[in-house]
């Protein structure tokens, strides 16, 4: 059972980054084009740092670091690490559908090598 634990923690954190990445995204589209002058740059990221859906994608990237601590209490680097690489299939296909972001061929058959590559890591044989 505390195997199946550290799975789910290792599961969650790349879940967690994922989902911060969206909520920035959609934040920052939300607060329009950074603005040319430095005093008005300087605004606008401050603007955006105290926007509650921004404070919490900062606080869900930090429960994503602490579910990957605990998931390193029982698995080793070498066997969870393939994790990590969910955000790379989750963020642009949820941005393609939640923001209409483009996703070329070459991206689609990116993703396809990447889920093909966690199956190998995290299989046992």
């Amino acid at each position: 059972m505390k195997l199946l634990y550290a799975h789910f923690f290792a599961l969650a954190s790349p879940l967690m980054a994922a989902v911060s990445q969206l909520i920035i995204k959609w934040q920052v589209n939300l607060a329009g084009p950074m603005p040319e002058s430095l005093p008005e740059k300087f605004s606008y990221i401050l603007e955006l740092l105290l926007r509650p859906w921004v404070i919490i994608a900062m606080a869900t990237t930090f429960f994503s670091g602490i579910a990957w601590i605990l998931a390193m209490t029982r698995l080793d680097l070498s066997y969870a690490y393939p994790y990590v690489a969910l955000p790379f299939i989750l963020v642009p296909a949820t941005a393609a559908w939640l923001f209409q972001e483009s996703l070329n061929g070459a991206q689609a058959v990116g993703i396809l090598l990447i889920i093909s590559g966690i199956i190998i890591a995290l299989s046992k044989g």
